[in-house]
């Protein structure tokens, strides 16, 4: 027994094991204090979200997760936003005051001064009083005010310029500073504006030099307020500040141009401008704020206004070099900026497209009216490629029809040159690129290639290499079948839903076979007819919807008015094409087993026939005649060689089956 109470003595005097304790039981005092401070706020609060947030702090410090320090310092940070909350929630109701690290107060006792005593004994002011809202914000706006417009005055009277500005600049930086500390908004406001209204001590820029180093540090001091922002007010702020943004850009832009500074600045300070506003819009866009978005359209068609002035009314623009320069980079810039925006939007909110479509109207506007087919030609190309990509959204559908017919618009500007071509295959190849009202497509897009290869034809290459009118009819026909194929080759598209496209484009087809009777020539008659002969059969199929049972005849009707309408010299080629149709029909109608087409066969023949005696036989001269009637003659024998044969099957055919039933028969009888 005394050998354990020396080894205990032992152990309590050593220092390190002395010290060891007092901690424990000091962490421990911390950890019933924390505690109690914790059940004391659960008794209080108001908030259900709160109440649980409180649990789970309880939880952590009796499991060991956090510290007893560290459930203090988060203990009193979410007690400080639950007043906050409250405050705002009940701004007539008294709010407990307690500081976290300080005991719960007394049961009954809990009532706080309106002020609190400083070492001299001294009541110093609330932050929920007037007189403290009076001093804090009141004063620092009107002292702000007071220190900017002393400034203004001083440059307007003694010494204006730069300097001034750069001054100015600086001030207003502190004050975006001051207001972010101390959540004002009207303080932010005023630096803002000061940037501006503090120009109007200089009157003018007076170089081009100038008018650089302002615009520099206007962007500065837009880009610091962009990027550090207040959390109270926070959508008005913005608005307020694109707003702002949007009427000085207006006015250094108007009193730029009147002293004539070079246009390409002026672009690119309009340019930075919009690039400031859109970033503001995008991350605010991001986090819900939709107020910001009206007021961002709102700038940028401003903006648009703005570069239209400058290309139009800038003197350097005159130059057609630096004009077509400065056109394109207005709109690349503005197509890659709007682009940049559209894919950094978050994808579920539908307004990012807006930028997309204010992106194709900007370039298509002000490149589509420009006197220089090169600028027309990109900024069309350029917008209808960017659609085209986008066109498997639901959202791009009206663009991509509105994008489609301005292609063929445009097209019909450039035909007289080779431009237009270039949008011709543009078109042809976008039909991969069909999702949604492929019928609208199909047709705008066969309709403008057939008015851009019309124009074409007329304006360039029939002035300026002399083709004669066939080629006109011959590659229009052939483009339409070949469009015909594409369209109805394509994956998406269902085969009913194409039959209004396909008759459409068998109408214009057939208009085009019948205007080739004006081009006069034989040549261009005999490919046309060789051509519809293969459209005929080509076309009217059953898998393209268009089968129809006098198919056959359609086609002998087609060749025979080709033939009587060819613009041949000598009747003998017009009686041998019909003899061959004839000869055709009857063919066919044995292989298809239909008398229709026999008759029309034999009543052909006989008509070339009765046209050979009377008519060519006078007519030609004696090789021709000789020519004539030996193929003729040559064609009607095999007709009847034809028949002939035909009679024959069928009377083979008759008596094996004849035969097959007298077997039968037979077999029948020996059975019974």
């Amino acid at each position: 027994m005394s050998g354990w109470n020396q080894e205990n003595n032992q152990n309590i005097n050593n220092p390190d094991q002395a010290r060891m304790l007092r901690q424990e039981a000091m962490f421990l005092e911390q950890k019933e204090r924390v505690g109690s401070r914790l059940a004391y706020l659960l008794s209080i609060s108001e908030d259900e979200y709160y109440n649980k947030y409180l649990e789970q702090m309880q939880r952590d410090l009796e499991s060991g997760k956090a510290s007893p320090a560290q459930v203090e310092q988060e203990a009193q940070r979410s007690y400080n936003r639950y007043r906050q909350k409250m405050a705002q929630a009940k701004s007539a109701a008294a709010v407990p005051p307690a500081d976290i690290i300080s005991p719960p107060p007394v049961p009954g006792n809990e009532k706080i001064p309106s002020a609190s005593r400083d070492v001299f004994g001294e009541s110093q002011p609330q932050k929920n009083t007037i007189e403290f809202k009076i001093g804090m914000h009141v004063f620092s706006i009107i002292g702000a005010i007071f220190v900017l417009a002393a400034f203004a005055i001083t440059g307007f009277y003694f010494w204006g310029g730069i300097g001034t500005m750069a001054v100015t600049m600086l001030i207003a930086l502190g004050i975006i500073f001051v207001s972010r500390k101390k959540e004002s908004a009207v303080l932010r406001i005023i630096s803002l504006a000061s940037c501006y209204v503090c120009f109007f001590s200089m009157r003018e820029f007076g170089t081009e030099l100038n008018f650089l180093v302002i615009a520099g540090m206007l962007f500065v001091v837009n880009g610091i307020s962009l990027f550090f922002q207040n959390q109270k007010n926070r959508n008005f702020i913005n608005v307020m500040h694109i707003l702002i943004l949007v009427l000085g850009t207006s006015m250094f832009t108007g009193i730029a141009l009147s002293e004539e500074i070079h246009s390409l600045y002026l672009i690119f300070y309009v340019i930075t401008s919009f690039l400031l506003v859109n970033i503001l819009s995008l991350k605010e866009c991001a986090g819900k704020a939709e107020s910001v978005f009206p007021a961002c359209c709102i700038g940028n068609a401003v903006f648009l206004i703005l570069l239209f002035f400058i290309e139009h009314f800038s003197p350097e623009v005159s130059e057609p070099d630096t004009a077509l320069f400065l056109h394109l980079t207005v709109e690349s810039l503005i197509l890659v900026l709007c682009l940049v925006t559209f894919f950094l939007w978050e994808k579920s909110d539908g307004k990012r497209w807006v930028q997309l479509y204010y992106a194709a109207a900007t370039v298509l506007l002000s490149g589509s009216f420009s006197e220089y087919p090169l600028e027309i030609l990109l900024s069309g190309l350029g917008a209808f490629l960017v659609v085209k990509l986008a066109s498997s959204y639901k959202e791009n559908i009206v663009l991509d029809c509105l994008v489609t017919i301005w292609a063929g618009i445009l097209g019909l500007r450039l035909a007289n040159g080779w431009y237009c071509w270039v949008l011709a295959v543009a078109l042809v190849l976008s039909a991969v690129r069909i999702r949604y009202m492929h019928i609208f497509h199909e047709l705008a897009t066969t309709l403008s290639l057939l008015a851009i290869w019309t124009a074409g034809y007329q304006k360039y290459l029939q002035i300026r290499f002399g083709l004669d009118s066939g080629w006109y009819y011959l590659v229009s026909v052939g483009g339409l079948l070949l469009l015909f194929l594409l369209f109805n080759h394509l994956p998406w598209t269902g085969r009913k839903e194409q039959l209004g496209y396909n008759i459409i484009n068998v109408i214009i087809m057939t208009f085009y076979y019948l205007g080739v009777w004006f081009c006069k020539s034989s040549i261009f008659s005999s490919v046309m007819m060789v051509l519809g002969a293969v459209s005929i059969l080509v076309i009217f199929r059953a898998r393209y919807g268009m089968g129809i049972r006098g198919k056959y005849l359609v086609l002998a009707g087609f060749l025979t008015w080709f033939s009587l309408t060819g613009h041949y010299e000598s009747p003998v080629i017009i009686s041998i094409l019909l003899m061959v149709i004839a000869l055709g029909c009857v063919g066919i109608g044995f292989k298809i087993r239909s008398r229709a087409e026999r008759v029309c066969g034999l009543t052909m023949a006989a008509f070339v026939c009765l046209k050979l005696v009377l008519y060519d036989f006078r007519e030609v001269e004696i090789m021709y005649r000789v020519l004539v009637f030996l193929v003729v003659g040559i064609i009607a024998l095999l007709i009847s060689f034809i028949y002939v044969r035909l009679e024959k099957n069928t009377e083979r055919q008759k008596e094996e089956t004849g035969g097959v039933k007298q077997g039968q028969a037979a077999d029948e009888d020996w059975e019974k």
